[in-house]
């Protein structure tokens, strides 16, 4: 016989319902088993790596209590998330959750932006110190396509105990 069809109601996080399985898409909070002190990558479909070859002489540059840190890079960094699917959706969205700690020069920065079938767009760029208690999330416009990158670009050159974040990520269709 025919099975019904069981749907379950959005569930509300914060100022966004989600429903399942459409949205979200991938939701990474740095808790995969990968996600350790230190890590400066992470190989699961929700994961992500850096490019630290511009800042060969980085304080620090690695995962630290389940976010990514940048502390006294001497240039830019990078950090990308793994390349996600987005076939068959339109209208999705990606986000970045960051924050800062400490003092930075107006010059100093994070550029969150993404790479979609192969081309990469930056769309937004928190330069300075972000205050302790603000963690902005950048989402960006709609988009669609095959495949997208969340790309993290932070320009750290501050010394002592200033740190840049890369709190979580999110791909999604509202």
């Amino acid at each position: 016989g025919n099975l019904p069809v069981v749907t379950k109601p959005p569930e509300r996080r914060g100022d966004r319902l989600y429903w399942t399985p459409a949205c979200p898409i991938v939701a990474q909070t740095f808790n995969n088993t990968a996600d350790v002190n230190g890590a400066t990558s992470d190989p699961s479909s929700t994961g992500w790596y850096l490019d630290a070859s511009k800042v060969p002489n980085a304080v620090y540059f690695a995962m630290k209590s389940h976010r990514i840190k940048a502390q006294t890079l001497g240039g830019v960094g990078i950090w990308y998330s793994q390349p996600f699917s987005i076939a068959g959706w339109t209208n999705v969205q990606i986000d970045a959750k960051i924050s800062s700690e400490g003092t930075f020069t107006s010059s100093e920065y994070m550029t969150v932006g993404y790479i979609l079938d192969g081309k990469e767009t930056d769309f937004e760029t928190v330069h300075g110190s972000f205050g302790n208690d603000s963690t902005p999330t950048v989402t960006s416009g709609y988009l669609s396509g095959s495949t997208v990158q969340i790309v993290v670009k932070i320009y750290n050159v501050t010394a002592g105990n200033s740190y840049y974040y890369v709190e979580q990520y999110d791909v999604f269709k509202e």
